[in-house]
């Protein structure tokens, strides 16, 4: 039963996840004012309130949640770790239009991650109670010995100025070759945080230890969420821009060889056409859980999956909202300016889904004839192995060699171990954990033979 009330429990920000996907953003939320609400959540649990939590939550968790799961819940995953003693660390961040917040609070006897994701209103759309393990804060890759790290600004003295960092491997000449990282959807740092994970920094750090240059970058909507909300917002204000000012301060910081670009997830789709846009920059693209079909197509069968987990007397509204969603993106090609810059699908803003949409991956990558890393976790729960992976491997058979496949059993959509697999998703983005060695090293051998 204790597996059970666990499982259910995480679950919960499974769901809310990719059911937000049909709702509305919520950039606007305040995330200070998300992260004291967080704290106060800690102090009800603490003081044994589950009444009082369960009326935080938001509508869309009706019945999936109830006072006695989540007391047992509570008692499961805090009994362990004693008596509360403090906040030991509290992060708020955007992620799939939620305001995701990050709670570590000490206890006597351990730590506990708390994390709580709140519509606009602050109300709780996502939770996950969880008892971190001893050497969590230890779990980040060093940067290898005789590297060297450098901050750099890309859009400098602009509207679009954001951060980003050159990683430097020991020995460098003009012969090493370099990677450009790029993420997925959201507005995320450089080392793509989520959770108590950093994926980029991993790989940065692992490739700067086989002799491969990187630089990674906080993207621009993560700095400046406001471009987010542009009537005009598109692919090429997301990526592209900041993407080539990446490939050039990259070449302005060091004199390296061939550079690549890697793209995770968002950024993978966007690979064979970020390649295209960079006129000869890049040498080849590395996809890591990217997916050449339509992302609403990626988003709507998410949905299924979710809605299939939810009572039946809740199955039928949801299925109603995401079948209309559906029907706006068949028919966006028809769509007036106007409607675009008023309408959303699947949560995205329909101006900017629709130049999206028009974007053929699999015929720009043929048209690039660039060499492409395809890699995929056979655990990931939001990119799919059986229909996305594939769809690279039949969409691109006439390249041949030129396309190289790789997939990882019990690996989850960061690379790193799925714990629990699709039955328990959300661990594989709560617990600490690095980027699989074997992917690194894979892309690390890949550039090296090009």
């Amino acid at each position: 039963m204790k597996k059970t009330v666990r499982t259910l429990i995480c679950l919960l920000l499974c769901a809310a996840l990719a059911l937000m996907i049909v709702g509305c953003g919520n950039k606007d939320t305040d995330e200070e004012a998300a992260k004291k609400e967080a704290e106060a959540i800690l102090m009800l649990l603490c003081d044994g309130d589950y009444e009082a939590v369960i009326a935080k939550l938001d509508k869309s968790l009706d019945g999936l949640l109830t006072e006695e799961m989540l007391k047992e819940g509570w008692q499961l995953e805090a009994a362990p770790a004693g008596a509360f003693v403090s906040v030991a660390q509290v992060d708020a961040s955007m992620n799939n239009g939620v305001m995701l917040v990050q709670l570590v609070s000490q206890h006597e006897n351990g730590r506990l991650q708390l994390m709580c994701g709140f519509s606009k209103e602050l109300r709780i759309k996502e939770l996950i109670i969880k008892k971190l393990a001893d050497k969590a804060e230890g779990i980040l890759w060093p940067l290898p010995e005789g590297a060297a790290e450098e901050k750099v600004l890309l859009h400098q003295s602009t509207e679009k100025e954001t951060g980003g960092a050159v990683v430097l491997p020991a020995g460098y000449d003009d012969n090493t070759p370099a990677v450009v990282l790029v993420h997925g959807s959201g507005a995320t740092d450089m080392d793509e945080t989520i959770g108590p994970n950093k994926p980029f920094r991993d790989i940065a750090y692992g490739l700067a230890e086989q002799g491969i240059a990187s630089i990674r970058f906080d993207k621009v909507i993560y700095t400046h969420p406001e471009l987010a909300k542009q009537e005009d917002f598109t692919v090429d204000i997301e990526y592209t821009d900041t993407v080539l000012e990446a490939l050039r301060v990259l070449r302005a910081t060091a004199e390296l060889g061939d550079v690549y670009i890697a793209g995770h997830s968002q950024g993978g789709m966007l690979t064979p056409y970020l390649i295209a846009r960079s006129e000869g920059g890049f040498a080849g693209g590395i996809v890591l859980a990217g997916s050449p079909r339509e992302s609403w197509e990626i988003q709507y069968d998410q949905n299924l999956e979710v809605i299939a987990q939810l009572p039946e007397a809740q199955r039928e509204e949801n299925l109603q909202i995401i079948e209309a969603e559906k029907e706006k993106a068949l028919r966006i090609a028809e769509m007036p300016d106007e409607e675009l810059k008023s309408t959303t699908i699947f949560g995205l803003p329909a101006y900017y889904a629709k130049h999206f949409i028009a974007i053929d991956t699999l015929a720009l990558a043929i048209e690039n004839d660039a060499p492409m890393l395809i890699l995929q976790g056979e655990e990931d729960f939001q990119v799919y192995y059986d229909k996305d992976f594939t769809a690279w491997q039949e969409g691109l058979s006439s390249m041949g060699d030129k396309i190289t496949y790789r997939s990882y059993p019990g690996l989850s959509h960061l690379f790193m171990p799925a714990e629990g697999g699709i039955t328990d998703p959300q661990n594989a983005y709560a617990t600490p954990a690095n980027v699989d060695q074997a992917v690194v090293d894979d892309m690390a051998n890949w550039i090296k033979a090009q």
